[in-house]
């Protein structure tokens, strides 16, 4: 009946206006983290989320078509936290992208960890089975280091020669923060709570200029 299509059409027209409204959310953040950062960022939307079980994968709705290109940094946030690495973009389709998240236990990325005005080096590397956390390991046993420090991106990936070409995450990334310190022979491992957790984000921006 015409009724039932006027129905049909002001509901058409009312989830047009919420995917507007959320659009918008996402914008403004988006303005708010390019006024803090020197970044470029390109908003995704997560069209498929990680399974359960097995690889840290998800899967966002932009692709080469929109410039994104395999070793780009994808970031989140969260309400009330900094904009944060989430993932890097592991493959590439014309207008989708399969991003590799940090927690995913072959995931590796050059960190810095903050203390107390002193950068130290160090690898953080995926730890998912572990209630979605990272490792950072390789940090020197010289390093200070404590629990509520800062991790970064090092911006020093690609001169690791892992696999995966990471090479275009820049420095400086938040990445998240030291919850507990254990010490053997030279070095030092430190667990680390991601300031975003990967399985949980919906909208994210992949960062289209590199200067790694």
């Amino acid at each position: 009946s015409a009724l039932e299509q006027e129905i049909g059409q002001l509901k058409a027209e009312n989830l047009r206006l919420q995917q507007a409204q959320v659009e918008n959310v996402f914008l403004r953040q988006q303005l708010q983290i390019q006024r803090d950062q020197p970044w470029r960022l390109l908003g995704a939307e997560v069209t498929v989320r990680p399974p359960d079980a097995g690889r840290r994968v998800m899967t966002i709705a932009r692709g080469s078509a929109d410039g994104v290109t395999v070793g780009m940094a994808v970031i989140g946030q969260d309400p009330g936290g900094p904009a944060a690495l989430v993932g890097v973009v592991e493959s590439v389709g014309g207008h989708t992208a399969e991003v590799l998240l940090i927690t995913d236990v072959s995931s590796q990325v050059s960190a810095r960890v903050i203390h107390a005005g002193q950068a130290g080096l160090g690898l953080a590397q995926g730890q998912w089975q572990r209630g979605s956390r990272l490792s950072l390991g390789h940090v020197d046993r010289s390093t200070q280091i404590a629990p509520g420090d800062s991790v970064v991106s090092a911006g020093l990936t690609g001169s690791l020669n892992i696999a995966l070409d990471l090479a275009a995450v820049p420095a400086t990334i938040p990445i998240g923060s030291v919850e507990l310190v254990t010490s053997s022979g030279q070095e030092q491992t430190a667990e680390l709570r991601p300031f975003v957790d990967p399985d949980q984000v919906r909208y994210v921006w992949v960062i289209l200029n590199q200067d790694d």
